[in-house]
C-alpha cells in the first residue's frame, strides 16, 4: 500500500488585470490571498503520492491538471469573496493533506474628488478652484463641466477637458471666467468636476464634485447695487472732506504754536505726530473709497450696456479718484515722518505750511469729486429711466396688439397688464428720486417736468386693466395703444431735452473756459511786465510802492480766477486735477512775492514772480487742452454739423473708399467720352477731337477737371494726417494723388487718350489696396486695444498658495525613489500630499 499524499510545496501566483500597475510579487507563497477584482490566480502544489487533487470552491469542485508527476496547477478568474479548501487523494490510502484559505476580493472603489473655490476679489466671475482626485488604482479622465442657463429657460451644456498624470492621487488648479459665458443680467451657469476611474473589469466609473452655480445678477439686483455702492462712496468723500478739514485745522494750530514757542519741546513732537496719524487715517479712507469705487465700476461694466459718454466720465472720475493723494503729497509726509528724530523748527513751519496747502487741495478735490460723482449718478439714472421706458412702451405696445386677438388667454392678458402698470409706477419713484438728486447738484441737468404726462399714461395703463377686467378687449387695445405712444412720447421729450440742455451746458462752459484762459494768459502779461519793472528799481525809488499795488492787484484777480476755475473744474471733468494745484501756487507765490517787495528783497521777487509765470504758462497749456477736448467732444455729439477735426461730421468723414468711389464715376465718364471721340473721328462728323473745341464738351471736361481736383485736394489732405501720425502710412496716397494730378492735366488740356484711361484704372486699383489697408489697419488697432494682457490673478494669496502645492507635487516626483514598492510609494505620495493638513 502507497502511504497517503502529502503536499510538499505550495505556491500561489496573481496576475493582475491589464489595467493595474500593482506589484503581483507582494502575493506569492501565501494562501490566504486580499486581490484586486479580475485578477487571475494560478495555484501550483508539488504533491507526493498523490494521483488527484480536489478544490473545494462554493459553487463548485474543481479538479486541476497534472501536468507532470506529482505536480497540479490551476487557474481561476475571481470576481467575489470566498473560503476554499484543498484536498489531496491516491486510491490505495484514500484523501491525504487538507488546507483551508480565504481569499477576499478588493471591489475597484469609485475615484474620490475634493475640491474648493475662490472668487476673484475685484470680478466676482472669475474663480479659481483647487483641490485633489484620487483612485484606487488609477485615473481614467477628468472633466469640468458646466450649463449655461439663460433667461428664457434655454440652455447650452458644455464640457472642457483637464489634464491628469500617472499618479493614483493628484491635485489640480483650474481658472475660469464665467464672464466670458455670459454678461447678459440673470442668467447662471451650474458647473462641477467629474473624474473617472480605469476600472477595466466592471467598466469605468465616475465621482462629481458637488455643484456649483454662478449667478449673474439682475438688471433690478446691478440697479440696487449700483445705488448702494453710490451711497456708500458718496457717504466716504464726505467723511474725507471732513477729515481733510480737521487736518488743514491740526496743521494751523500747530504752526501758530511754532510760532509762539521759541524751541521745540515733547508737546510739540507729539502734536506732529497726531497730525501724521490724522492724515493716514485720510489715506486709508480715500484707498478704501478707491476700491469701493473701483469695484462698482467694474460691476457696471461686466453686466451693463454702457453710454459710451458716461462709461468716458467714468474713466476720468477714476483717474481722478487715482491723483488725490499725489506722490508729492505723499512724499511730503514722509519727509515730516523723518523730521520727527531731529526737530529743527524753520524745517518744519516749513514744511507744514506745504502740508496746510496740500491739505486745502485735497479738499478741494474731494468736493470736486464729490459733485462730479453726483452729476455721474444722476446721467446714470437717467439714461436708466429712460431705457426703462422704452421698453415699456414696447411691451405696452405688444399687449395692445395681443388684446385684439380673441383667443387670446384673458387671464394672462389682464396679469402681463398689471405687471406693466407696477413697473411703471417704479419707474415714476425712480424718476422722483432722479429729480431730488438733481435738484441737490450745483448746476442741474436739464431734465424736464413729465409728471403731468405721467398722470396720463398711469390713467391710461388702470383703464386698459379696467377694461379688460370688464371683457371689453377692444378699448382697452386702443387704451394700450395710447399708453405706448404717450410713453414714447414722453421718452422723445427727456431724451431731447437731455442732450439739448448737455450741448448747451457745453456751450457755456466752453465761453466760460475761453474767457478764464484769456485772463490767465493777460495775468501772465501783466506779471511779467511787473517783473521787468521791478528788476531796475532801486530800494529807495518811489515806484517801488506802486509795484507793490500792481502785484496786490494781480494778486485779487488771481483769487477770481482760481474760484471761478474751481467752480468750472467741478462740472467740467476734462479739467484736469493739477490745474487746481497750479493755480494755487500762484497765489501762494504771489504772497511770498508782496512779502518780498514789502521788504524790498528784489531779487527774491523776481524770482517768486517767475514761479508765477511759469504757473500761469502751464496753466495756460492745460486749460487749452481741456478745451480742445471739450470741442471735440461736442463735435462728437452732434454728427454731421462738420468741425475742423471731422470735416462732415462724424458719419462723412473721408476715406480710400468713399473717394474711390467718386473716382469711379469719374472714370465711368471719361469713358463715355472717350466713345464720343472715337465715333465722331470714325463717321467723319464734325464731333469733338482732342485738342480742339466743341464748347458743349469742353464745358463737361472743365467740370469733370474741377471734380478731379477736389478728390486729389481730399486724397492729399489723408495722406498729410497719416504721415503726421510718424509711420509713413501716407505715401501711398501721395503716389495715387500724383496719378491723379496727372489726369486731371489731361482734362485740363482735353488730351484724353487710351494712356488717360489707363491712369484711371492704375488709380482705383490703388484706390482700392489703400482702402484694404486701412480695414487692416483700423481692425488690428481695434483687435489690439481689446485683446487682453498677460492676466495677473487678482488674489496672489490664494494663487500663490495653490502654486506652492502644485510645486510640492512636482518636488515629489523629483524626492521619492523610483524602486519603492507601489504600496510604499503611494504612502510616501499621500503623506507629502497630506503635508500641509498634518501641520
Amino acid at each position: 500500500m502507497l502511504p497517503p499524499p502529502v503536499i510538499r510545496k505550495f505556491d500561489v501566483r496573481v496576475d493582475f488585470p491589464d489595467y493595474l500597475t500593482a506589484d503581483a510579487e507582494e502575493y506569492k507563497n501565501t494562501g490566504n490571498l486580499r486581490i484586486p477584482e479580475g485578477s487571475r490566480v494560478t495555484w501550483s502544489l508539488l504533491t507526493q503520492n498523490t494521483e488527484k487533487v480536489v478544490f473545494i470552491l462554493p459553487d463548485t469542485l474543481a479538479y486541476p491538471e497534472n501536468s507532470a508527476k506529482d505536480k497540479f496547477e490551476f487557474s481561476k478568474h475571481v470576481f467575489s469573496s470566498f473560503e476554499y479548501r484543498i484536498s489531496t487523494f491516491n486510491n490505495p490510502a484514500g484523501a491525504g493533506d487538507t488546507i483551508s484559505y480565504q481569499l477576499d476580493v478588493v471591489k475597484d472603489a469609485f475615484p474620490s474628488i475634493s475640491m474648493e473655490s475662490v472668487a476673484d476679489s475685484t470680478d466676482e466671475r472669475r474663480i479659481f478652484f483647487g483641490g485633489s482626485i484620487s483612485d484606487d488604482h488609477g485615473i481614467r479622465s477628468f472633466k469640468f463641466h458646466y450649463t449655461l442657463i439663460r433667461q428664457d429657460g434655454s440652455s447650452r451644456v458644455s464640457s472642457e477637458d483637464l489634464i491628469i498624470s500617472d499618479s493614483k492621487t493628484q491635485e489640480f488648479y483650474y481658472f475660469k471666467d464665467f464672464g466670458e459665458l455670459s454678461s447678459t443680467p440673470g442668467e447662471s451657469v451650474e458647473y462641477y468636476f467629474e473624474v473617472w476611474d480605469n476600472d477595466g473589469v466592471n467598466g469605468s466609473k465616475s465621482t462629481r464634485s458637488s455643484k456649483g452655480v454662478y449667478r449673474a445678477p439682475t438688471e433690478s439686483e446691478l440697479d440696487d447695487a449700483r445705488k448702494e455702492s453710490a451711497e456708500s462712496i458718496k457717504n466716504q468723500l464726505e467723511k474725507s472732506m471732513a477729515s481733510a478739514q480737521e487736518l488743514q485745522r491740526q496743521i494751523d494750530e500747530l504752526n501758530k504754536e511754532l510760532q509762539k514757542d521759541n524751541e521745540l519741546d515733547w508737546q510739540d513732537k507729539k502734536k506732529v505726530e497726531e497730525v501724521l496719524e490724522k492724515r493716514n487715517e485720510l489715506e486709508q479712507d480715500i484707498e478704501s473709497m478707491k476700491q469701493l469705487q473701483k469695484k462698482a465700476q467694474q460691476n457696471q461694466q461686466n453686466f451693463m450696456q454702457m453710454n459710451e459718454r458716461i462709461l468716458e466720465k467714468q474713466e476720468r472720475l477714476e483717474r481722478m479718484f487715482d491723483e488725490l493723494m499725489s506722490d508729492e503729497m505723499k512724499e511730503m509726509y514722509e519727509r515730516l515722518e523723518e523730521m520727527l528724530e531731529n526737530l529743527e523748527q524753520d524745517k518744519l513751519m516749513e514744511e507744514l505750511e506745504k502740508m496746510e496747502m496740500s491739505a486745502e487741495q485735497l479738499e478741494k478735490e474731494l468736493d470736486r469729486n464729490l459733485e462730479i460723482f453726483k452729476q455721474l449718478e444722476v446721467e446714470q439714472d437717467f439714461e436708466k429711466n429712460l431705457e426703462k421706458l422704452k421698453d415699456l412702451a414696447e411691451k405696452q405696445q405688444e399687449l395692445s396688439e395681443e388684446s385684439k386677438d380673441k383667443e387670446a388667454d384673458q387671464e394672462e392678458l389682464k396679469e402681463r397688464q398689471n405687471e406693466l402698470n407696477k413697473e411703471f409706477e417704479e419707474m415714476k419713484e425712480d424718476l422722483a428720486e432722479m429729480r431730488e438728486k438733481n435738484q441737490d447738484l450745483e448746476q442741474p441737468l436739464s431734465i424736464p417736468d413729465t409728471e403731468e404726462k405721467e398722470k396720463e399714461i398711469e390713467e391710461q395703463m388702470k383703464e386698459s386693466s379696467e377694461q379688460l377686467e370688464q371683457g371689453k378687449n377692444k378699448k382697452a387695445s386702443e387704451s394700450q395703444d395710447g399708453a405706448s405712444d404717450d410713453m414714447q412720447e414722453m421718452a422723445d421729450q427727456m431724451e431731447s431735452s437731455m442732450k439739448s440742455g448737455q450741448s448747451q451746458s457745453a456751450q457755456e462752459n466752453m465761453e466760460d473756459l475761453r474767457a478764464l484762459l484769456e485772463n490767465i494768459i493777460q495775468l501772465s502779461f501783466d506779471q511779467e511786465d511787473v517783473m521787468e519793472k521791478l528788476k531796475y528799481l532801486e530800494r529807495d525809488d518811489p515806484s517801488y510802492i506802486e509795484m507793490g499795488r500792481v502785484q496786490r492787484r494781480i494778486k485779487d484777480d488771481s483769487k477770481m480766477v482760481e474760484d471761478s476755475l474751481f467752480a468750472l473744474s467741478k462740472r467740467v471733468p476734462q479739467i484736469e486735477s493739477i490745474v487746481n494745484k497750479e493755480i494755487a501756487d500762484v497765489n501762494s507765490n504771489i504772497a511770498k512775492a508782496l512779502e518780498d517787495i514789502g521788504e524790498r528783497r528784489t531779487a527774491n521777487a523776481a524770482g517768486r514772480q517767475q514761479y508765477v509765470m511759469t504757473s500761469y504758462n502751464n496753466l495756460a497749456l492745460l486749460l487749452d487742452e481741456a478745451l480742445r477736448q471739450m470741442q471735440l467732444a461736442l463735435a462728437n455729439q452732434m454728427p454731421g454739423k462738420g468741425n475742423c477735426e471731422n470735416p462732415g461730421g462724424k458719419g462723412n468723414t473721408p476715406s480710400p473708399g468713399n473717394m474711390g468711389k467718386m473716382q469711379d464715376e469719374m472714370g465711368k465718364r471719361l469713358e463715355e467720352m472717350m466713345k464720343k471721340m472715337e465715333q465722331g473721328q470714325q463717321g467723319g462728323k464734325p464731333g469733338f477731337k482732342p485738342g480742339m473745341g466743341n464748347q458743349g464738351m469742353s464745358k463737361e471736361i472743365a467740370k469733370m477737371a474741377a471734380e478731379q481736383a477736389a478728390i486729389r485736394k481730399e486724397i492729399e489732405k489723408m495722406a498729410n494726417e497719416l504721415n503726421e501720425q510718424g509711420k509713413g502710412e501716407g505715401n501711398g496716397l501721395k503716389e495715387i494723388a500724383q496719378d491723379m494730378e496727372e489726369l486731371e492735366k489731361d482734362l485740363v488740356n482735353q488730351e484724353i487718350t487710351r494712356e488717360s484711361l489707363k491712369r484711371q484704372e492704375d488709380i482705383m486699383i490703388r484706390l482700392l489696396e489703400s482702402e484694404k489697408a486701412m480695414r487692416e489697419r483700423e481692425y488690428d488697432n481695434k483687435r489690439e486695444s481689446e485683446t487682453p494682457g498677460s492676466f495677473e490673478p487678482s488674489n496672489p494669496e490664494n494663487y500663490l498658495r495653490y502654486k506652492e502645492r502644485k510645486s510640492r507635487e512636482v518636488e515629489l516626483l523629483r524626492t521619492v525613489p523610483a524602486d519603492l514598492r507601489p504600496y510604499y510609494r503611494q504612502k510616501v505620495n499621500d503623506y507629502f500630499l497630506n503635508f500641509e493638513n498634518n501641520n
